[in-house]
């Protein structure tokens, strides 16, 4: 008997069919013609085109370019580089040239899976990021390299420290990190010179003369009026817990002694009545001198 074979139509990817009834069959397409087409589909199999075939085509471009088009962009000057009509594949090309200026698509973030069987945890409150632009202040464009201000520390961080000279935005001070630790936020920082304003950046950096670098290298970080009293309330705090040690180990030493006080009268019990005649008795006969005995010619 004679097999049957049935002709199923070939579904692209997510098994959807991309097959055009009634379009140009795939072995009358002109290989060295060029055509315009519509994108269909932008997945991750890659973008694909229908270009008035039964099938559509498979663009050939880069991952980075490929994220730009968006399904319904029409694209000019496409060419074949792959045909297969049995198979009903379709590899075309284009100028990349022409896909440059098109702007890049927003990333799609999946959303994790929710835990089956965790009781919900409270959500920490995200704080708002913090700007560091002034707005209403002096533009940039108003500024020059050279200018000199005064300007107030708003952050020290690892990034460096940063001064408020009354412009839109902060401006960084250049000092070697030895000197930058011992700034403090609200200083204030005489006699600041711009020399690096970047208006397309929008950024700008400002230095110190040799005469306010030694002043500030030789400024004490700690010598400030919220160091000195936490300093001071430490001290004072320690002080208290120390006082109150020593009471406590007085009180504890006076105890001891009351208790031993009473163990050692119990200790001293007047002696024996007997032993204490014996040892009399005994302490006169020692005191006394011997006797001579007499001489038998005496008798």
């Amino acid at each position: 008997a004679a097999a049957v074979v049935s002709r199923r139509p070939r579904f692209g990817p997510m098994g959807k069919d991309w097959s055009h009834d009634g379009a140009t069959p795939l072995a009358e397409v002109d290989v060295n013609a060029s055509y315009t087409g519509t994108v269909t589909n932008v997945g991750q199999f890659g973008v694909f085109v229908n270009f008035g075939a039964v099938k559509d085509g498979l663009l050939k471009v880069s991952s980075k370019l490929g994220r730009r088009l968006k399904k319904g962009m029409q694209i000019e000057d496409l060419t074949i580089t792959s045909l297969d009509p049995d198979g009903g594949k379709v590899v075309m090309e284009v100028d990349e040239a022409q896909l440059q200026d098109l702007e890049p698509r927003p990333r799609s973030r999946g959303r994790s899976p929710a835990p089956k069987s965790r009781a919900k945890s409270p959500r920490p409150r995200s704080r708002p990021k913090r700007t560091w632009n002034h707005p209403g202040a002096t533009p940039l464009e108003e500024l020059q390299e050279g200018d000199v201000f005064e300007g107030t520390v708003t952050n020290v961080s690892v990034y460096g420290v940063f001064v408020d000279l009354g412009a839109v935005r902060d401006a960084r001070l250049n000092v070697p990190k030895a000197i930058g630790r011992k700034f403090r936020i609200g200083d204030v920082v005489q006699d600041c010179v711009i020399d690096k304003l970047d208006l397309e950046q929008g950024r700008m950096s400002v230095a110190l003369p040799e005469e306010a670098l030694e002043a500030a290298a030789a400024k004490d970080s700690k010598a400030t009026p919220k160091a000195s009293a936490k300093a001071k309330a430490k001290v004072q705090v320690k002080a208290k817990a120390e006082a109150k040690t020593q009471v406590k180990a007085k009180a504890k030493a006076q105890v001891k002694a009351k208790a031993k006080a009473p163990a050692v009268a119990s200790l001293r019990v007047a002696p024996d009545a007997p032993a204490q005649n014996r040892l009399s008795q005994r302490s006169r006969s020692l005191s006394q001198p011997k006797r001579r005995a007499t001489p038998l010619e005496e008798l």
